[in-house]
């Protein structure tokens, strides 16, 4: 999974001591007592349809996440999309893919009930359908796969813009993606009913702009809002596009110190404005670990493991804290609550970009494979050839872990093994140690 294997490749980068985390697997049982498969399908067809392609939100989330499981299943992973966000575009996407013979279409929908007629003659024709980040009406798909409950994350915007406003409360606007967006709209509607109640009683909500998770257009509405409410205190962009596009233009105005703003955004985007005082504070979930999410329970549909019926419990290794998810109404999952960033958080973990972390996993994974080894006992068996490391710390949970992470000796990596996760982890050197590699006596190289 994902997100054990991320952070396995960030001890990789420090190169000091190890955690290791348990190795991936899948684990499904269902609470309807109704006969399970207990293998999940190889060689599917498998399908990501997001609101939009080229969205940095969506790269991530499929590619990181959705992608990832397809490998691991052994099945083919296509992504395709409108390049604007339109629901009309995302129609003849899905009946390309029906007539493909696609066996799972993951979808966000742009429109609810605009891509259902699609949706249903995919499924007539044999695919499953499950909707993620953005639902469509239920009665067009086998599953929704939410990031979080609709209800927290409005609660959530609603305090965040209170928090920021201050006790004087003040002028607040919105700055969301499409008008036809399931996901956003439902937070909205969520943040209204919060804003209603008499402990917001000071927040004036005096607008909802539309950027259309398009980040020029984002940055332009922004700029309206700023122009237009000249006493606006904060702006609510419950988007990675919009609150990225918001933050540029009030740190841009320098307008940090009256104007604020937050909503739900990816950390390394949002860092220099949470040290600025633009965005003190801001939320988001998992991305990579939606689009994985998704795929797991799409496999489990095809493969029979799962019908999508509430009350049904299914288990995927890695997520969750390693818990079961039930399945909820509706054949809602939930993917856990959504993160909440600030200054004491923003900087946690490997400062690297995402692109550079996940090269440093393709490495792992691979190795992995190789060896017949899981990542931690690849993470492990690297730090135990670096010649300045003389003892890694472990912290297994249980007895089991433990055994795992004591896989990592009595054997070694091979030279070109290690020479392919030096080359992947490598990282420029500050003065004075990209001197010192020039000198072998103070970079010997692994014993």
């Amino acid at each position: 999974m994902k997100r054990t294997a991320a952070a396995l490749a960030a001890l990789l980068l420090l190169g000091l001591s190890a955690t290791a985390c348990a190795e991936d697997g899948d684990d499904s049982g269902g609470g309807d007592g109704g006969a399970k498969s207990n293998t999940i399908k190889s060689g599917l067809k498998i399908a990501f349809l997001p609101k939009q392609v080229n969205n940095p939100y969506f790269d991530t989330s499929d590619n990181k996440g959705g992608k990832v499981a397809v490998e691991e299943f052994k099945g083919t992973y296509s992504e395709t999309g409108p390049t604007q966000a339109s629901p009309s575009a995302q129609v003849s996407d899905i009946n390309t893919l029906s007539q493909q013979g696609t066996n799972v279409i993951v979808v966000s929908a742009n429109d609810k009930d605009a891509i259902c007629g699609a949706l249903n003659e995919a499924r007539q024709a044999g695919a499953k359908v499950v909707t993620f980040d953005s639902d469509a009406n239920k009665s067009c798909r086998d599953a929704f796969i939410n990031q979080a409950t609709t209800e927290g994350i409005g609660e959530s915007l609603a305090k965040m813009a209170l928090e920021q406003a201050g006790a004087a409360g003040g002028e607040i606007a919105v700055l969301s993606a499409t008008p036809n967006a399931t996901n956003q709209n439902s937070w909205i509607a969520v943040m209204k009913t919060e804003l209603a109640k008499p402990e917001y009683s000071k927040l004036k909500l005096v607008k909802v702009a539309y950027g259309n998770d398009d980040d020029q257009k984002s940055f332009q509405e922004a700029q309206g809002l700023m122009q237009s409410y000249p006493n606006l205190k904060v702006i609510v962009a419950p988007t990675t596009v919009g609150i990225l596009a918001a933050a540029q233009v009030v740190s841009g105005a320098k307008k940090s110190d009256s104007v604020k703003v937050t909503g739900l955004g990816f950390p390394n985007d949002m860092k220099p404005f949470v040290k600025d005082g633009t965005s003190p504070v801001f939320g988001l979930w998992s991305v990579p670990d939606l689009g994985y999410l998704a795929e797991q329970v799409a496999e489990k549909l095809v493969s029979g493991q799962i019908k999508g019926t509430e009350g049904e419990t299914f288990s995927v290794k890695g997520l969750n804290g390693d818990k079961p998810y039930t399945i909820g109404k509706d054949s809602i999952v939930v993917l856990g609550p959504a993160f909440r960033f600030d200054k004491t958080n923003v900087d946690n973990g490997p400062p690297v970009a995402d692109e550079y972390l996940y090269a440093v996993v393709d490495v792992l994974d691979a190795v992995a494979a190789e060896t017949g080894k899981t990542i931690p006992q690849i993470a492990l068996n690297w730090l135990l050839q670096r010649p300045t490391v003389a003892t890694i710390i472990v912290g297994a949970r249980n007895e089991e872990q433990l055994r795992q992470n004591l896989g990592a000796i009595g054997w070694r990596l091979t030279p070109e093994q290690i020479a392919r996760l030096d080359a992947a982890s490598v990282t420029p050197l500050a003065y004075p140690y990209w001197h010192q590699r020039g000198f072998t006596e103070r970079n010997p190289p692994p014993v």
